[in-house]
């Protein structure tokens, strides 16, 4: 064999080597390829798999004083809602049930024949006004001259009541200022409001004007404002009521609408004998407390 044939197997026997060894190689790398694909892949399997789900946190446990956990609170009372107040209602419970408040203005509760045309007290289902300033103001629409008397008033319960209201007003003195320990009433000064408008005055206070009267034949002379009581009646047509008297000159009072006192009184001046509310006898208890009629009572 020549040289030049030994060189040349000797070159070809190298050349195959190189490339054994290179396609070697390249078959470890893509096997750690493959290797390390899955071991990522496994282990972001694992890192999406949900933890174990963590128990609420126990709830807070208040000591007592002593030094012993607190009972568990009783849950909340849900209470119905409040019968509706209507009128008559139905028999039975105890009778001063029946009554509204009159914020501590006195109730004569001796019925007789001094005291029998005060009017009745309120009764549970009946508004309550509270009135305040009442005073003389101008009337410049009027060229005869008459006063006006302005109280201010607030709806402090609207009650359930469907009656209308009136202001009631007395002078304690007469056109010439004598004294009247009695009082006039004066009926043109008395004014219908129906319970609507009342109960859309409930959010504040609102002002009334309450025209005097004049003499007649155009004299411009009138009440004097220095003696004056105002209240409110919540009347009830139901209830037809005739008081009357043989005691004291035979007074007498109705047939009218039973009124029933739903107001402190207002004050302007010194008053000897106002007009509280009166309680109810036993007669005029059943039936005001029945479904209506016409009645006279005696005193």
């Amino acid at each position: 064999m020549s040289r030049e044939t030994r060189k040349r197997r000797s070159s070809s026997s190298t050349t195959r080597s190189r490339s054994g060894s290179r396609s070697g190689g390249n078959s470890w790398l893509g096997l750690g390829i493959v290797v390390a694909i899955v071991v990522i892949g496994g282990l972001v399997q694992w890192l999406r798999q949900p933890g174990p789900v963590s128990a609420p946190p126990p709830a807070p446990v208040v000591i007592r004083a002593e030094g012993t956990p607190a009972e568990k609170p009783e849950p909340a009372v849900v209470r119905p809602r409040a019968t509706p107040r209507r009128w008559p209602v139905a028999p039975g419970g105890p009778r001063e049930n029946l009554f509204g408040d009159h914020e501590g203005e006195t109730i004569i509760q001796t019925v007789g024949p001094a005291t029998f045309l005060l009017p009745y007290r309120r009764r549970y289902s009946d508004p309550w006004i509270r009135l305040s300033q009442p005073r003389e103001v101008p009337n410049p629409s009027n060229y005869s001259g008459d006063k006006l008397l302005a109280v201010d008033y607030e709806v402090v319960d609207a009650g359930d009541s469907l009656q209308p209201l009136q202001f009631v007003v007395y002078s304690y003195k007469d056109r010439d200022g004598i004294s009247r320990p009695d009082g006039i009433l004066l009926p043109s000064t008395s004014l219908d409001f129906p319970s609507a408008l009342v109960q859309g005055k409930r959010s504040g206070t609102a002002q009334i004007r309450i025209p005097f009267p004049s003499s007649s034949f155009g004299v411009k002379n009138t009440f004097p404002m220095n003696a004056i009581e105002v209240y409110v009646v919540a009347t009830d047509s139901r209830y037809q009521v005739t008081l009357s008297t043989t005691a004291e000159g035979n007074r007498r009072s109705g047939p009218g609408d039973a009124r029933f006192k739903v107001s402190r009184s207002a004050f302007i001046g010194s008053i000897l004998k106002p007009h509280p509310p009166r309680g109810w006898r036993d007669d005029e208890f059943e039936f005001l407390t029945g479904p209506g009629g016409t009645v006279t009572f005696q005193f």
